[in-house]
C-alpha cells in the first residue's frame, strides 16, 4: 500500500475499500458505489451522512463523513437510515401529451426498454420505460452526489478549472449514482432486465459535458458556449459505467444554458405545434425558458436555485 493509500473497512460484513489520503470519507464511499444521503450537499450540516467509526478500544464513536477526512486506516458501520436507499425522492407520474401518446397506438411491436435520465444540478431523475408502449414502467431520483463540489453548475465548473483531475471525479460521482439508480430499478424488473439497451440522457450543457469527460470551462467565460452543440453518442462502458454495455445517446445543445432537456420537453408536447404565447417552463436549479410567438422560438436561461428541487 502507498502512503497516500488507505483502507476502509465496512461492518458488519467485513467489506474493505482503498480510498486516498485527504479524501472525504463520503466521497471515498461514493467512489465505490456506497451512496449516503447527504442533504446538504456535503457541508456537515444536516447530520444525514453520519456513520460509526470503530474507536479501537471496541467502541465506537459518530462521526459525519462529509467533514471526516481520511488520514489513516478506519472501520465503519453505517446506519440504515444513512444510506441514499432511505432516502429515494418519488417522482409525479408523468402524464404524456395526447400527440406523444398517439405516437404508439397502432404500432405492435415486441416490448423493449431503455432509461431516459434527467441529469440535473441536484437531482438525477432516471426512468425505466418500455419503448414500444411510450410508457414509464417505474422510475426514482436521488440527490446528485456533486453538490459537495458546490450547489451550482458556475461552482463546478470553477472546482474543475482549480485541479483538472476534479474533471474526472465529477464524471465518476454522477456515472455511480446513474448506475446505483439504474440497479435499483432492475432489481424489481425481473426477467425483462437483459431487455434493456438504450439510454437517453438529457440535462443543462454543463452536466452533459461533465457526464461526456468533456471540461466546460468555456461555459464559465463569456460569450458562454459549449466546447460542442451536437447530439453524442456513446457506449456505457465508454463512460465508465460497469453495468452491461448499452448505448447512451444525449441531444444537442442549444447554448451555453440551454440544453437537451427542455429540447426533449419540446419534443414531446409537440411545442411547435402550440398557439403563439406559450410558455414551456423547465424548473430546475438551472431553469430554462422557451416561448412561442409568430412562428418563432425564444429561449432563456436563469440561476433559480435549488429550491424548488427540495433542496436548500
Amino acid at each position: 500500500m502507498s502512503n497516500s493509500e488507505r483502507s476502509i473497512q465496512i461492518l458488519p460484513h467485513d467489506r474493505q475499500i482503498k480510498t486516498t489520503s485527504g479524501m472525504s470519507l463520503l466521497e471515498s464511499l461514493m467512489q465505490k458505489s456506497i451512496f449516503l444521503r447527504s442533504d446538504c450537499g456535503g457541508k456537515g450540516k444536516c447530520g444525514k451522512c453520519r456513520v460509526h467509526k470503530a474507536t479501537g478500544q471496541g467502541g465506537y464513536e459518530i462521526i459525519e463523513s462529509c467533514t471526516y477526512t481520511i488520514t489513516e486506516d478506519i472501520s465503519i458501520k453505517i446506519p440504515e437510515s444513512s444510506m441514499q436507499s432511505s432516502h429515494i425522492m418519488s417522482k409525479a407520474p408523468v402524464h404524456f401529451p395526447r400527440g406523444f401518446k398517439d405516437q404508439f397506438s397502432n404500432v405492435e411491436i415486441p416490448d423493449s426498454h431503455g432509461f431516459a435520465v434527467d441529469l440535473g444540478t441536484t437531482t438525477i431523475a432516471i426512468y425505466l420505460c418500455n419503448m414500444a408502449k411510450g410508457e414509464v414502467v417505474s422510475s426514482l431520483a436521488v440527490k446528485n452526489p456533486q453538490a459537495i463540489y458546490g450547489d451550482d453548475v458556475m461552482s463546478r465548473i470553477g472546482v474543475i478549472g482549480q485541479e483538472p483531475e476534479n474533471l474526472e471525479k465529477l464524471q465518476n460521482l454522477v456515472v455511480k449514482s446513474i448506475e446505483w439508480g439504474i440497479t435499483e430499478l432492475l432489481s424489481s424488473f425481473g426477467d425483462g432486465k437483459n431487455a434493456v439497451s438504450r439510454m437517453v440522457v438529457v440535462g443543462n450543457p454543463s452536466m452533459i459535458h461533465i457526464l461526456a469527460g468533456v471540461d466546460p470551462e468555456s461555459i464559465g467565460i463569456s460569450p458562454y458556449e459549449p466546447v460542442f452543440y451536437d447530439a453524442k453518442h456513446f457506449s456505457s462502458n465508454q463512460l465508465g459505467f460497469g453495468i452491461k454495455d448499452i448505448s447512451i445517446q444525449t441531444l444537442p445543445q442549444v447554448s451555453g444554458f440551454i440544453g437537451g432537456d427542455i429540447l426533449a420537453a419540446a419534443l414531446a408536447v409537440e411545442f411547435e405545434e402550440q398557439p403563439d404565447g406559450t410558455l414551456l417552463i423547465d424548473l430546475g436549479t438551472n431553469g430554462e425558458l422557451l416561448l412561442k410567438n409568430k412562428e418563432q422560438l425564444f429561449a432563456t436561461s436563469c440561476a433559480t436555485g435549488p429550491a424548488f428541487e427540495g433542496a436548500s
